[in-house]
């Protein structure tokens, strides 16, 4: 995840920007072909709207699923350390089904939507099944109790 800027740190750095608009990656000078900040009026990014599209792709198209799902475990309360050493622990294998993930989406973080805990990482057929019982404890208990017959 990016850096949080103050609000004092996005005015000031926008006023750097706002005085003459070019593109250090193509050249732009039109103003109406940048970004503007909401509040300030002024630029918010260096590079014109364009080349910051092209900025970003490149750099989450140059990363592993691995890498965008470890710095996405921010969202959840965790570090992109502690991702990994979960993984590590896991053996980058599902914490229900032990098997490595079929898909190229890897393991999701599942954690319990009442009180924000991660749980463990889950294969997407494992996360998929529990949240289709809507996280339910007793629901998959009776499911399980009808599939024993």
């Amino acid at each position: 995840m990016g850096r949080k800027w103050t609000e004092e740190e996005r005015i000031s750095r926008s006023v750097k920007f706002a005085t003459k608009p070019l593109c250090p990656g193509c050249g732009e000078t039109d103003p109406n072909k940048f970004y503007v900040h909401k509040k300030t009026g002024t630029r918010s990014n260096a590079y014109c709207a364009e080349c910051h599209k092209i900025n970003c792709r490149n750099r989450y198209n140059s990363k592993t699923m691995f890498q965008k799902r470890a710095e996405r475990a921010v969202m959840y309360g965790l570090s992109a350390d502690e991702y990994i050493k979960m993984h590590e622990k896991q053996d980058g294998k599902c914490a229900i089904c032990k098997k490595e993930p079929s898909t190229k989406r890897g393991l999701h973080i599942d954690h319990c939507h009442k009180t924000g805990k991660v749980r463990g990482l889950l294969c997407h057929n494992c996360n998929i099944g529990i949240g289709n019982f809507s996280h339910d404890s007793d629901l998959l208990s009776t499911a399980i109790e009808y599939l024993k017959g």
